[in-house]
């Protein structure tokens, strides 16, 4: 009696631990992320805000190709004082190419509502501009 006592002990423990371990899967936002000087590359699941920077120079592109799988994203790039250069709402899919005023770091800002997709952004830089 005390051996089945045991497996069933030790069942719960099991059962327990899986349901705490599935609950805390569901906090994951971005899968994975890739920062180059150059570019940057985000994979994403379950979405709600996302920030990383990119050094820019006056007359570079900053190429931009969202994904959205789920849901939507909303897009904002600010300059190094917080000055808003570019913002979208609501993208599923879009590209875009904007335009950088002045040499400096530039933050990308990434929101959504549990979101899936990927977004990636490349320097295009001004001598290559044709």
């Amino acid at each position: 009696m005390s051996r089945l006592k045991r497996i069933i002990a030790l069942l719960l423990v099991l059962l327990i631990s899986s349901v705490c371990l599935c609950g805390c899967m569901g906090h994951d936002e971005v899968a994975s992320y890739y920062n180059k000087d150059e570019y940057l590359i985000i994979e994403f699941t379950r979405l709600n805000s996302y920030s990383n920077c990119l050094s820019l120079e006056d007359g570079d592109v900053l190429r931009c190709v969202i994904t959205c799988e789920k849901g939507t994203v909303n897009l904002t790039v600010e300059d190094e004082d917080g000055e808003v250069i570019f913002s979208e709402e609501k993208i599923s899919d879009e590209n875009y190419d904007i335009e950088i005023p002045s040499d400096g770091t530039y933050y990308i800002k990434l929101t959504g509502k549990n979101s899936n997709g990927n977004a990636a952004f490349e320097r295009i830089a001004a001598n290559e501009i044709s």
